[in-house]
Protein backbone atom coordinates (compact mmCIF):
# COMPACT_ATOMS: atom_id res chain seq x y z
CA UNK A 1 0.00 0.00 0.00
CA UNK A 2 1.16 3.25 -1.02
CA UNK A 3 2.12 5.81 2.09
CA UNK A 4 2.05 9.61 1.24
CA UNK A 5 3.86 12.82 3.10
CA UNK A 6 3.11 16.14 2.23
CA UNK A 7 6.34 19.11 2.15
CA UNK A 8 4.88 22.54 2.35
CA UNK A 9 7.54 24.43 0.97
CA UNK A 10 4.91 26.22 -1.34
CA UNK A 11 1.34 25.19 -1.80
CA UNK A 12 0.83 25.15 -5.17
CA UNK A 13 3.47 23.86 -7.77
CA UNK A 14 3.90 23.84 -11.21
CA UNK A 15 6.48 21.35 -11.89
CA UNK A 16 8.35 18.71 -10.24
CA UNK A 17 11.94 16.81 -11.55
CA UNK A 18 13.69 14.74 -9.49
CA UNK A 19 17.89 14.45 -9.46
CA UNK A 20 20.55 13.20 -7.37
CA UNK A 21 19.16 12.50 -4.45
CA UNK A 22 16.58 15.63 -4.41
CA UNK A 23 13.10 16.64 -5.31
CA UNK A 24 13.02 19.92 -6.92
CA UNK A 25 10.04 21.66 -7.77
CA UNK A 26 8.93 25.25 -9.10
CA UNK A 27 6.04 27.57 -7.50
CA UNK A 28 5.29 30.92 -8.49
CA UNK A 29 8.28 31.54 -10.46
CA UNK A 30 10.96 29.98 -7.66
CA UNK A 31 12.53 26.95 -7.14
CA UNK A 32 13.26 24.66 -4.08
CA UNK A 33 14.57 21.36 -3.12
CA UNK A 34 13.83 18.67 -0.79
CA UNK A 35 16.84 16.33 0.28
CA UNK A 36 14.91 12.46 0.18
CA UNK A 37 17.20 11.49 2.70
CA UNK A 38 17.36 14.22 5.40
CA UNK A 39 14.28 16.09 4.34
CA UNK A 40 15.30 19.42 4.73
CA UNK A 41 14.54 21.86 2.30
CA UNK A 42 16.70 24.15 0.35
CA UNK A 43 15.52 27.04 -1.42
CA UNK A 44 17.48 28.65 -5.19
CA UNK A 45 18.37 32.01 -5.59
CA UNK A 46 21.10 34.08 -7.11
CA UNK A 47 22.70 33.99 -3.86
CA UNK A 48 22.42 30.39 -3.94
CA UNK A 49 24.42 29.92 -7.33
CA UNK A 50 21.34 30.60 -9.59
CA UNK A 51 21.54 32.93 -12.93
CA UNK A 52 19.07 35.34 -12.21
CA UNK A 53 15.13 35.61 -11.12
CA UNK A 54 11.52 34.46 -12.38
CA UNK A 55 11.88 30.65 -13.30
CA UNK A 56 9.53 29.73 -16.01
CA UNK A 57 10.16 25.79 -16.25
CA UNK A 58 12.24 23.36 -15.30
CA UNK A 59 12.81 19.32 -16.84
CA UNK A 60 15.30 16.90 -15.78
CA UNK A 61 17.57 15.69 -18.76
CA UNK A 62 17.82 11.51 -17.78
CA UNK A 63 20.19 10.76 -20.44
CA UNK A 64 22.82 13.53 -18.87
CA UNK A 65 21.27 13.61 -15.35
CA UNK A 66 20.87 17.32 -15.80
CA UNK A 67 18.08 19.75 -14.79
CA UNK A 68 17.45 22.80 -17.13
CA UNK A 69 16.05 25.96 -15.51
CA UNK A 70 14.69 28.45 -18.04
CA UNK A 71 13.96 32.03 -16.91
CA UNK A 72 11.04 34.39 -17.85
CA UNK A 73 13.47 36.67 -19.61
CA UNK A 74 15.05 34.30 -21.85
CA UNK A 75 18.24 33.23 -19.43
CA UNK A 76 18.98 29.30 -19.24
CA UNK A 77 20.87 27.88 -16.34
CA UNK A 78 21.49 23.87 -16.23
CA UNK A 79 22.43 22.41 -12.47
CA UNK A 80 24.76 19.14 -13.19
CA UNK A 81 24.66 15.93 -10.69
CA UNK A 82 27.46 17.40 -9.05
CA UNK A 83 25.21 20.75 -8.65
CA UNK A 84 27.20 23.05 -10.79
CA UNK A 85 25.15 25.73 -12.57
CA UNK A 86 26.11 26.62 -16.02
CA UNK A 87 24.41 29.60 -17.61
CA UNK A 88 23.62 29.95 -21.55
CA UNK A 89 22.80 33.28 -21.82
CA UNK A 90 22.70 33.69 -25.83
CA UNK A 91 19.00 33.75 -26.17
CA UNK A 92 18.82 36.24 -23.12
CA UNK A 93 21.35 38.79 -25.03
CA UNK A 94 19.86 38.53 -28.49
CA UNK A 95 18.02 41.62 -29.73
CA UNK A 96 14.26 40.20 -31.11
CA UNK A 97 10.69 41.08 -30.57
CA UNK A 98 9.34 37.83 -29.76
CA UNK A 99 8.69 37.09 -26.17
CA UNK A 100 11.53 34.79 -25.17
CA UNK A 101 9.61 32.63 -22.55
CA UNK A 102 9.49 29.13 -22.59
CA UNK A 103 6.42 27.23 -23.43
CA UNK A 104 7.35 23.48 -22.73
CA UNK A 105 10.24 21.47 -23.07
CA UNK A 106 10.85 17.86 -23.76
CA UNK A 107 14.46 16.11 -23.33
CA UNK A 108 15.76 13.59 -25.84
CA UNK A 109 19.55 12.02 -25.78
CA UNK A 110 21.56 14.83 -24.57
CA UNK A 111 19.20 17.63 -26.47
CA UNK A 112 16.30 19.79 -24.77
CA UNK A 113 13.54 21.00 -27.81
CA UNK A 114 11.86 23.66 -26.29
CA UNK A 115 8.59 25.17 -27.42
CA UNK A 116 8.92 29.05 -28.15
CA UNK A 117 6.43 31.52 -29.09
CA UNK A 118 8.83 31.54 -32.45
CA UNK A 119 9.17 28.16 -33.23
CA UNK A 120 11.83 25.00 -31.82
CA UNK A 121 14.44 26.16 -29.91
CA UNK A 122 17.42 23.31 -29.73
CA UNK A 123 19.56 22.97 -26.72
CA UNK A 124 22.86 21.15 -26.37
CA UNK A 125 22.99 19.79 -22.61
CA UNK A 126 26.09 17.87 -23.62
CA UNK A 127 28.15 21.15 -24.50
CA UNK A 128 26.22 23.76 -23.04
CA UNK A 129 25.09 25.29 -26.30
CA UNK A 130 22.18 26.51 -28.45
CA UNK A 131 22.71 24.08 -30.91
CA UNK A 132 19.43 25.23 -33.69
CA UNK A 133 16.23 27.00 -34.02
CA UNK A 134 13.54 25.92 -36.32
CA UNK A 135 10.94 28.49 -37.73
CA UNK A 136 8.59 25.85 -38.86
CA UNK A 137 5.27 28.38 -39.61
CA UNK A 138 5.13 28.67 -43.67
CA UNK A 139 8.03 29.97 -45.41
CA UNK A 140 10.12 30.01 -42.29
CA UNK A 141 8.11 32.30 -40.30
CA UNK A 142 7.57 32.52 -36.40
CA UNK A 143 4.70 30.39 -35.00
CA UNK A 144 3.66 29.45 -30.83
CA UNK A 145 4.83 26.65 -29.97
CA UNK A 146 2.45 25.34 -27.68
CA UNK A 147 3.49 21.89 -27.21
CA UNK A 148 6.42 19.44 -28.64
CA UNK A 149 7.42 15.66 -28.28
CA UNK A 150 9.77 13.62 -29.85
CA UNK A 151 10.34 9.70 -30.55
CA UNK A 152 13.30 7.97 -31.83
CA UNK A 153 12.53 9.11 -35.34
CA UNK A 154 10.56 12.24 -35.65
CA UNK A 155 9.85 15.73 -34.09
CA UNK A 156 5.67 16.89 -33.26
CA UNK A 157 5.82 20.57 -32.48
CA UNK A 158 2.14 21.68 -32.37
CA UNK A 159 0.92 25.02 -32.08
CA UNK A 160 -2.53 26.04 -30.87
CA UNK A 161 -3.87 24.82 -34.44
CA UNK A 162 -1.23 22.72 -36.38
CA UNK A 163 0.72 19.50 -35.36
CA UNK A 164 3.85 19.79 -37.38
CA UNK A 165 5.92 16.52 -37.89
CA UNK A 166 9.42 15.96 -39.11
CA UNK A 167 11.87 13.34 -39.46
CA UNK A 168 14.77 14.19 -36.95
CA UNK A 169 17.46 13.15 -39.74
CA UNK A 170 16.41 15.85 -42.48
CA UNK A 171 17.51 19.49 -42.40
CA UNK A 172 14.93 20.77 -39.68
CA UNK A 173 16.00 24.22 -40.11
CA UNK A 174 14.60 23.73 -43.74
CA UNK A 175 10.53 24.54 -42.77
CA UNK A 176 10.03 22.26 -45.93
CA UNK A 177 10.91 18.97 -44.15
CA UNK A 178 8.04 20.21 -42.05
CA UNK A 179 4.71 18.30 -42.52
CA UNK A 180 1.60 19.63 -41.10
CA UNK A 181 -1.54 18.26 -39.78
CA UNK A 182 -4.64 19.95 -38.47
CA UNK A 183 -5.72 19.39 -34.98
CA UNK A 184 -8.81 18.46 -33.97
CA UNK A 185 -10.43 21.72 -32.85
CA UNK A 186 -9.19 24.81 -34.52
CA UNK A 187 -7.94 27.68 -32.60
CA UNK A 188 -9.02 26.28 -29.23
CA UNK A 189 -5.56 25.75 -26.75
CA UNK A 190 -3.50 23.06 -26.78
CA UNK A 191 -3.38 21.94 -23.08
CA UNK A 192 -0.99 18.76 -23.73
CA UNK A 193 0.80 17.07 -25.93
CA UNK A 194 2.65 13.81 -25.39
CA UNK A 195 4.10 10.47 -27.12
CA UNK A 196 3.23 7.41 -25.38
CA UNK A 197 4.41 4.03 -26.84
CA UNK A 198 4.03 5.57 -30.48
CA UNK A 199 0.92 7.31 -29.74
CA UNK A 200 0.76 10.79 -30.05
CA UNK A 201 -1.66 12.00 -27.26
CA UNK A 202 -3.42 15.73 -27.32
CA UNK A 203 -5.69 17.54 -24.85
CA UNK A 204 -7.36 20.51 -26.22
CA UNK A 205 -10.93 22.54 -24.64
CA UNK A 206 -10.55 19.55 -21.84
CA UNK A 207 -10.71 16.62 -24.36
CA UNK A 208 -8.85 13.91 -25.23
CA UNK A 209 -7.55 12.79 -28.58
CA UNK A 210 -5.08 10.26 -29.78
CA UNK A 211 -3.74 10.16 -33.73
CA UNK A 212 -5.00 6.81 -34.83
CA UNK A 213 -4.76 5.28 -38.37
CA UNK A 214 -4.16 9.25 -39.94
CA UNK A 215 -7.22 10.47 -37.92
CA UNK A 216 -7.71 12.20 -34.50
CA UNK A 217 -10.36 10.22 -31.94
CA UNK A 218 -11.82 11.47 -29.08
CA UNK A 219 -11.33 9.38 -26.22
CA UNK A 220 -14.49 10.14 -23.51
CA UNK A 221 -13.81 9.99 -20.19
CA UNK A 222 -16.26 10.84 -17.16
CA UNK A 223 -13.70 13.62 -15.95
CA UNK A 224 -12.89 16.69 -18.69
CA UNK A 225 -9.24 16.42 -18.81
CA UNK A 226 -6.76 19.30 -17.88
CA UNK A 227 -3.00 17.80 -18.90
CA UNK A 228 -1.92 14.17 -19.72
CA UNK A 229 1.58 13.45 -18.02
CA UNK A 230 3.99 11.34 -18.98
CA UNK A 231 6.73 10.02 -17.09
CA UNK A 232 9.80 7.17 -17.71
CA UNK A 233 7.38 4.28 -17.85
CA UNK A 234 3.90 5.75 -17.26
CA UNK A 235 0.89 7.65 -18.53
CA UNK A 236 -1.57 10.24 -16.00
CA UNK A 237 -4.26 12.17 -16.74
CA UNK A 238 -4.84 15.03 -14.69
CA UNK A 239 -8.67 15.59 -14.89
CA UNK A 240 -9.87 19.13 -14.39
CA UNK A 241 -11.50 20.59 -11.33
CA UNK A 242 -10.96 16.98 -9.06
CA UNK A 243 -8.60 16.02 -7.17
CA UNK A 244 -5.89 13.05 -7.90
CA UNK A 245 -4.62 11.34 -11.34
CA UNK A 246 -5.54 8.48 -13.10
CA UNK A 247 -2.79 6.40 -14.71
CA UNK A 248 -3.93 4.68 -18.11
CA UNK A 249 -2.40 1.58 -20.00
CA UNK A 250 -2.07 1.10 -23.23
CA UNK A 251 -5.34 -0.03 -23.87
CA UNK A 252 -6.39 3.48 -22.29
CA UNK A 253 -8.30 1.77 -19.64
CA UNK A 254 -7.80 2.93 -16.01
CA UNK A 255 -4.80 1.27 -14.06
CA UNK A 256 -4.62 3.16 -11.15
CA UNK A 257 -6.11 6.14 -9.65
CA UNK A 258 -3.88 8.58 -7.83
CA UNK A 259 -6.14 9.74 -5.07
CA UNK A 260 -4.31 12.52 -3.44
CA UNK A 261 -4.11 16.56 -4.57
CA UNK A 262 -5.25 18.41 -7.36
CA UNK A 263 -1.98 17.49 -9.28
CA UNK A 264 -0.45 19.73 -11.73
CA UNK A 265 2.76 17.42 -12.43
CA UNK A 266 4.45 14.14 -11.25
CA UNK A 267 7.93 13.35 -11.23
CA UNK A 268 8.43 9.20 -11.03
CA UNK A 269 11.15 8.03 -9.07
CA UNK A 270 11.66 4.12 -8.45
CA UNK A 271 8.39 2.77 -7.06
CA UNK A 272 7.61 6.48 -5.87
CA UNK A 273 5.92 9.44 -7.12
CA UNK A 274 6.68 13.08 -6.33
CA UNK A 275 3.47 15.20 -7.05
CA UNK A 276 3.09 18.61 -7.64
CA UNK A 277 0.15 19.98 -6.07
CA UNK A 278 -1.70 22.97 -6.39
CA UNK A 279 -3.35 23.13 -2.91
CA UNK A 280 -0.98 20.55 -0.56
CA UNK A 281 2.78 21.17 -1.62
CA UNK A 282 4.75 18.41 -2.76
CA UNK A 283 3.74 15.35 -2.09
CA UNK A 284 5.49 11.50 -2.08
CA UNK A 285 3.40 8.78 -2.73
Amino acid sequence: MYQWRSYMAFTALDEVAVMNGKVYAVSSNSMFAVDKESEEIEYYTKLSGLSTSGIGHIAHNVYLDKILITYLNGQLDIIDNHEDVHNISDLYVKQMNASKQTNTICMHNDVAYMGMSFGVLVVDLLRLQIQDTYYIGYNSTEVNVAGITVSDNHIYAATNDSLHIANLKDNLSDYNFWKTQPLPLASKTLQSLCLHNGTIFIVQDNKLYTWQDNAWKQIVWEYPIRRICKTENHLFLLPENVYGALEIDEQLKIKKAIPYGYIYDIAEDGNTFWLGTQNDGLIKY
